[in-house]
């Protein structure tokens, strides 16, 4: 994992403005994906001598550099399959797709899991890079 900047401000459900490292600026252009992370501290990690652990929480997509070091991305979507649901009870008159998720990669053990949640809500400060 390799972190070289941070979300400064989330501006609507689609949009957020980003800080870059300089020597990371040149490798970040319109397209770019980059890997938003999740950091767990808790009490049950410390114990296993774990200070933190860092998930990837999501995905953004560069749009557009705004200065030397400031860059607009956005969240987006792929994959999955595409379902036609009601807006109001008009059901005939009023439909909208919905793109809906497919299956879990691997099943996890409940009794061995230590409950920690890594937040999936991109937030100022969070850190950006590349996995």
């Amino acid at each position: 994992m390799t972190t070289f900047g941070e979300i400064l401000a989330i501006l609507n459900q689609e949009q957020v403005v980003l800080r870059i490292e300089d020597e990371h600026t040149t490798q970040t252009g319109r397209g770019t994906i980059l890997t938003v992370f999740a950091k767990a501290a808790d009490p049950a990690l410390s114990q296993l001598g774990i200070d933190a652990l860092y998930s990837p929480k999501g995905e953004i997509r560069i749009v557009m550099q705004q200065t030397p070091n400031l860059f607009l991305a956005e969240r987006y979507k792929e994959g999955g399959r595409v379902e036609r649901r009601p807006i109001s009870s008009l059901e005939s008159i009023f439909m909208h797709e919905v793109r809906v998720g497919g299956q879990w990669s691997a099943d996890i053990k409940e009794e061995d899991s230590l409950k920690i949640v890594f937040d999936r809500e991109l937030k100022t400060g969070d850190l950006v890079g590349r996995v």
